[in-house]
């Protein structure tokens, strides 16, 4: 698991590299895979598996992001659009 302090609340001086792991086949028809997320927690990010979810009906899944911060990088959840 990857961790990386904080410069300020939610905030990272540098991003870290993308994470590169193997997704796991589906588990059926109308499976969506949710791609993995840093997750703040104690002054710190934390990374999080992706996973497979049924699909949400009238929703796609818009993956997280790094956005650029005056102070360096914050992270961007994933979310159902």
């Amino acid at each position: 698991m990857a961790v990386l302090p904080a410069c300020s609340a939610g905030v990272v001086a540098r991003r870290p590299p993308d994470v590169v792991y193997v997704r796991s086949a589906s588990p059926g028809p109308g499976y969506v895979w949710v791609t993995g997320d840093w997750v703040w927690s104690g002054g710190k990010y934390h990374w999080r598996e992706g996973y497979w979810r049924k699909a949400r009906p009238g929703y796609t899944w818009k993956s997280g992001y790094w956005e650029k911060d005056p102070n360096g990088y914050k992270w961007q959840k994933g979310r159902w659009q």
